[in-house]
Parts: C-alpha cells; structure tokens; sequence
C-alpha cells in the first residue's frame, strides 16, 4: 500500500525492532501494553516456577516455566534488531503461559495441598475482611 502512494516507489520502510514497530503502529499506549504482556508473562513464569518446585506431583511442568522464559527472552532480545512485533509464536507463546497456569491452578485445587498455598484458599482470604475497629483517645 505504501508504494502505491509514495514519491519513490522504490523506497522501503521499516521499523527494525519490535519496540519502535509497536511505537510506530499503536503509540506509546499501545507499547505500554505490549511491554506490560511480555512483563506478565515473565512474571506469572517466575510465579509458576516456584509453585511447580513445591509440588511433587507436578513434577511433568517442573521444565515449562524455564524453557518458556529463556523463549520469552530470545524473542525480545531478537526483536530488539528485528522487527516482528506481530509474529505468531510470541503470541503462542503467552497462550502456552495461560494454559500452563490454569493447569498448574486446577491441579492445586483439586490436591488436598490447596489449603496450605492453593489459589481457592487466596480468594476464600480476599473476601473475609476483619473490620477495624476505631482507637478511641
């Protein structure tokens, strides 16, 4: 589309890195919520790993969080100088970490662990509140 309206229809346009693409395309909002991913993911991975070391029984996804961090890392660190923003596998990539985190959570659940570090005990804490009571002077 771009060489049907330019001066020089020769003349390529490009980005050269994911940050500066995402910049471009979407603004800085749009970077903003592109980093807050990559950051959320990297996060919830690290959150992950210590949860799976925990569990014996889940030895089976004691590997996933590493190898899903160290592709989370090559992507960035590759699309500092390249820029696919927009390129599928990332993408994959966080659909790995939430499908990887909802097993992690549902296994936890279900084990007789969860009343100790399991997600249904957390939320059952968040919605009791001890009300405060006023110091009187």
């Amino acid at each position: 589309m771009f060489r049907i309206y330019s001066p020089d229809p020769d003349a390529v346009h490009d980005a050269h890195s994911n940050y500066f693409e995402m910049l471009g395309e979407q603004g800085f909002i749009g970077l903003g919520l592109y980093l807050l991913l990559i950051g959320t993911c990297v996060f919830r991975l690290r959150i992950l790993k210590n949860r799976v070391k925990q569990n014996p029984d889940l030895k089976w996804a004691q590997h996933y969080p590493d190898m899903l961090q160290v592709s989370i890392f090559a992507y960035c660190l590759g699309g500092a100088f390249l820029g696919r923003a927009y390129f599928d596998m990332f993408y994959q990539l966080v659909g790995t970490v939430v499908i990887l985190g909802r097993l992690v959570d549902n296994h936890y659940a279900k084990s007789p662990l969860s009343a100790v570090a399991g997600p249904s005990n957390m939320t059952k804490r968040s919605a009791y509140r001890p009300r405060l009571n006023p110091v009187r002077v």
